[in-house]
């Protein structure tokens, strides 16, 4: 990739990045993507809304004096840290898990995120919320707050099982926001040499044709490693296949954004 943007400073991406189940890839891919952007001269804003805190502890220790769970409590100032030039993040936290409950009696809670978001929006070319696998309020917060949504999936039953329900639960979500569409459906922890992988993927994009990405993130040692070293996969690695496969899955997300 070249060192130059490739959109107009102006024009902001938000893509929300979830799925049904755990272990699929959602916080890989955000990292991946967002890392591989920054590293190429453009400006990045990761968002954790997962209390699992994955994200925000592939990159950092964890540890800050404010997260986006206190940002959605008194909804105002979404906290930012800087990472890495033209890479930052707003941190999660694990009290996350109780949002459902804390924000019951809310008005309109479904839209604090994206009005979060409105201060320091134009600031970034890519934002990317990594989502909790519940399909709870921080998921729909995402979703509302998002231009496209981007569905990581491995091989295996449960995931396709799930796809239907995914999908349904983001086109409820495009009732509170027009402009959210599925950007496409990314197959994750591919082993493009076992026969179940192949007899599952691509089933899946014959019957999802022109959702599912052609590009297959395959396992690579170096994604597990790349967080022991508080850093992504295409930093860390950039000659290892899963670099590879983030990179061409990026090149293909450019092209259907357009």
């Amino acid at each position: 990739m070249g060192s130059a943007p490739l959109f107009a400073k102006n024009m902001t991406h938000i893509i929300s990045i979830l799925c049904h189940k755990g272990g699929v890839g959602k916080t890989t891919t955000a990292a991946s993507l967002g890392g591989l952007l920054a590293s190429s001269g453009e400006k990045v804003l990761l968002i954790d809304l997962d209390p699992q805190m994955n994200l925000t502890k592939t990159f950092t220790d964890g540890v800050f004096d404010d997260n986006i769970y206190k940002a959605f409590i008194r909804r105002r100032d979404l906290p930012i840290y800087s990472i890495r030039l033209g890479l930052d993040i707003s941190p999660s936290h694990g009290d996350l898990c109780s949002l459902d409950m804390d924000l019951t009696s809310s008005l309109r809670r479904e839209y604090i995120l994206d009005k979060l978001l409105a201060p320091v929006r134009d600031d970034y070319d890519w934002i990317f919320i990594d989502c909790p696998a519940q399909m709870c309020v921080a998921t729909t917060n995402a979703l509302v707050a998002s231009d496209r949504a981007l569905v990581p999936m491995s091989c295996d039953a449960y995931s396709v099982d799930g796809l239907h329900q995914i999908l349904s639960f983001i086109e409820m979500a495009g009732e509170a926001n027009e402009r959210l569409s599925v950007l496409g459906i990314a197959i994750t922890r591919y082993k493009p040499r076992q026969l179940v992988d192949r007899a599952i993927s691509e089933p899946l994009e014959e019957q999802w044709h022109g959702l599912v990405f052609r590009t297959r993130i395959r396992e690579s040692a170096a994604i597990v490693q790349a967080p022991l070293q508080k850093t992504d996969v295409c930093s860390y690695e950039p000659r290892s296949n899963g670099a590879k496969d983030y990179t061409t899955l990026m090149e293909e997300i450019r092209t259907r954004i357009g």
